[in-house]
């Protein structure tokens, strides 16, 4: 019992595009080209809505959808648009030049013309083609022509030819549809009369698609007459049965990455669409998006010969999750396993890629998902492996015990594109790495420089935006001495003027001297960090609508909002984070006229309080993640994607990350930050979310490691 429960859950959300199965398939279905579609409105919306439709996202190339599902159709008028009953004209008739004509009832019609309720066919009658329409409630049957032409007397008994016939070679994925489902008996004649059609002019594989849950649960007279349906269907057709009806209600809501609500849970027990599934809250027939998406891909899975009839029946049993994620060169199976024969024992869960056992683990860790299903204790697991470019064939099977079997392998195919490796700028030491920046930068000089300490953070973090706005380099210098580097990327450059940020406990009066062979010397001083950046915004951003406000205790965050900061042409300022704003910070905000103020960094760095004593009438809004890391994610999202370019630097040392904001601000570029030897998953994302730019590390391998460049998760 606990078993059939958890079949909601036990196909887990994969990564991969098409539902995976255990055997080949069929030899015929490689030669087809189509995917020929007939049904009510639940096939149209998988197979017809706006391109691409779900049905053919789900198809692996090479293969075409045809649609000719139609909303509103009952199971004899789908079979009649199959050619499964051939119809003709029932008395004499003209058709003109264009437009349309009333033929009357036609003849060979599979029920009497008062129970024929709705007909769309594109047809041909006599060499015209149209479409053959007749409207609900008795209304009269009508040919348009297609195109206009000379005028066409034909006589009674004349074919009326459908144009939505199967094609031969093409793969057929046929539904007597839910909308006449009382008549039982009726809908599996025409089944039947589908099959037939189908097998008459197409070799390729036929798929009859058993009814999804419509107007009613199993206890209502419509459940009852879809059971009766689906057994039939299952018993009739075997091997080609796609069970659409009963995917939904077992495994479709954990192949779409959704957890079952109490209320899913209430309607899946009920033989009804899950509430995730449903399309409004009046609606229990149709399906929305998600519905859709899945349905199309669990049928694609037949059309595409990538699975059977055994294998989607046998899922339904499973009892293991898994999900595949492709980092880089790295997927990771998660999920959870467990026996029910002993819900509180641990399972093994043996891991394959590509055919191959590679490992097995325990699946102890956290499984919170299980909880609500009554499945105590840890039954998660959590597994890596490094693999090459191209597709792989990754499972996870639980290892049963007692008198549990082990579970059907939970596989997904998922395809690793390893990211380029990253470019390198990286000097002697931070203040070369600082020049060489500049020198790729600015190849044909600047009119302006920036200079900050390389040896202390404090004065340094709003010289990076103000550089960028300005599109200045930003080079290092020791206190004491400027560095032979520095010096040589100043005579380079020729600059007209130089901007020396800090204070003389900072930047010495002998440095100032040095620089001052080069260009005129401007000094922005304050008494202390949160002063100097004061000064800096209103040297560099007079008129100012908008600021970036962070710490002035720590760097990361200051030097990732670099980028968003000058993409805004707004400074970066700095406040204590746990007290109120200095009074140089606040002045500020007032003499630029700041009306929006954008917080950088979580209420650790920046605290409420803080933020709300910004306000003075202007709008407040923060960005901000977990850790320095997540949050120059976020402000690199903030930022137009996709970039053809970023930088990485290190979130530990202020030096490279300093010199990397400005020339990353002055491209409207991210600069993205990580720890010495290994980059967050997060990282990795956003680099996948920008459409894999080219990536430079700044800083040498003392700063950022080779493991860094071959993007090794964290």
């Amino acid at each position: 019992m606990l078993r059939r429960l958890l079949t909601w859950v036990a196909a887990s959300a994969v990564a991969a595009s098409v539902l995976v199965a255990a055997q080949a398939p069929p030899a015929t279905a490689q030669s087809s080209s189509a995917v020929q579609c007939y049904g009510d409105s639940i096939i149209f919306h998988m197979c017809g809505t706006a391109p691409p439709a779900p049905l053919q996202q789900e198809l692996p190339a090479g293969l075409d959808v045809v649609n000719f599902a139609v909303g509103s159709h009952r199971s004899y008028a789908i079979a009649v648009k199959m050619g499964a009953y051939r119809l003709s004209t029932a008395r004499a008739l003209t058709i003109p030049a264009s437009g349309a004509v009333e033929i009357g009832a036609p003849g060979g019609l599979p029920v009497s013309v008062e129970r024929f309720d709705r007909l769309t066919m594109r047809s041909s009658i006599a060499g015209v083609e149209g479409v053959l329409l007749r409207g609900t409630g008795g209304a009269e049957w009508r040919f348009v022509r297609a195109s206009a032409g000379s005028a066409t007397t034909v006589p009674t008994g004349t074919a009326i030819v459908s144009l939505e016939v199967p094609q031969p070679g093409a793969v057929s994925i046929i539904s007597p549809g839910v909308n006449n489902v009382l008549e039982v008996d009726q809908v599996l004649r025409d089944t039947a009369a589908m099959v037939a059609a189908h097998r008459a002019t197409s070799s390729a594989p036929y798929w009859v698609a058993t009814l999804s849950p419509a107007w009613g649960g199993t206890s209502s007279q419509y459940g009852a007459a879809r059971v009766r349906i689906n057994a039939a269907i299952r018993a009739t057709y075997g091997d080609h049965v796609a069970p659409f009806g009963e995917y939904l209600l077992n495994g479709a809501l954990a192949d779409a990455g959704i957890f079952p609500t109490p209320t899913d849970r209430q309607r899946i027990a009920a033989g009804m669409t899950p509430t995730s599934f449903q399309l409004t809250d009046g609606d229990w027939t149709h399906h929305n998006p998600a519905g859709r998406q899945i349905g199309a891909r669990f049928l694609a899975g037949f059309a595409s010969g990538a699975t059977t009839t055994d294998a989607a029946y046998a899922r339904f049993d499973a009892s293991a999750s898994l999900t595949a994620t492709v980092r880089n060169d790295t997927i990771t199976l998660s999920g959870w396993a467990f026996d029910g024969s002993d819900v509180y024992q641990q399972v093994a869960v043996a891991m394959s890629a590509n055919g191959v056992h590679r490992d097995t683990v325990r699946a102890s860790g956290p499984s919170p998902s299980l909880a609500p299903y009554g499945v105590p204790g840890a039954h998660g697991f959590s597994w890596s492996i490094v693999a090459s470019n191209g597709p792989h064939r990754v499972c996870a099977t639980a290892l049963g015990f007692a008198a549990g079997e082990d579970s059907l392998p939970q596989c997904a195919v998922v395809r690793v594109e390893r990211l380029a490796v990253p470019a390198r700028i990286a000097g002697s030491d931070r203040y070369d790495t600082a020049a060489r920046l500049s020198s790729r930068h600015y190849p044909g000089g600047a009119e302006e420089v920036y200079i900050a300490s390389g040896q202390v953070f404090a004065d340094a973090p709003s010289a990076a935006a103000a550089a960028a706005h300005v599109e200045a380099p930003l080079l290092l210098t020791q206190r004491d001495a400027l560095p032979a580097a520095t010096a040589a990327e100043l005579r380079r450059l020729a600059p007209r003027s130089i901007v020396l940020v800090g204070g003389t406990p900072t930047v010495s009066v002998a440095v100032e001297q040095q620089l001052a062979q080069f260009a005129a010397v401007t000094r922005i001083q304050g008494a202390d960090r949160y002063e100097t950046s004061a000064r800096i915004a209103e040297h560099a951003f007079r008129g100012a609508t908008q600021a970036l406000v962070a710490t002035g205790r720590n760097f990361p965050d200051a030097l990732a909002a670099g980028p968003l900061a000058a993409s805004r042409d707004a400074p970066v300022l700095l406040v204590h984070g746990d007290r109120q704003p200095p009074a140089s910070t606040l002045s500020a905000l007032g003499s630029l006229g700041v009306q929006h103020v954008t917080v950088v960094g979580g209420t650790p760095s920046v605290d409420d309080l803080t933020a709300a004593r910004l306000d003075d009438g202007r709008t407040i809004d923060r960005i901000a993640g977990a850790n320095r890391y997540e949050t120059a994610v976020r402000l690199s999202q903030e930022l137009a994607a996709p970039s053809d370019s970023g930088y990485v630097a290190s979130g530990e040392l202020f030096p490279d990350a300093l010199a990397a904001s400005a020339v990353a601000g002055s491209e409207a570029i991210p600069l993205l930050l990580a720890p010495r030897s290994c980059v967050h998953a997060i990282v990795i994302d956003e680099i996948e979310r920008l459409e894999r730019p080219d990536v430079t590390l700044v800083g040498g391998t003392p700063t950022l490691s080779e493991r860094v460049a071959r993007y090794q998760t964290c």
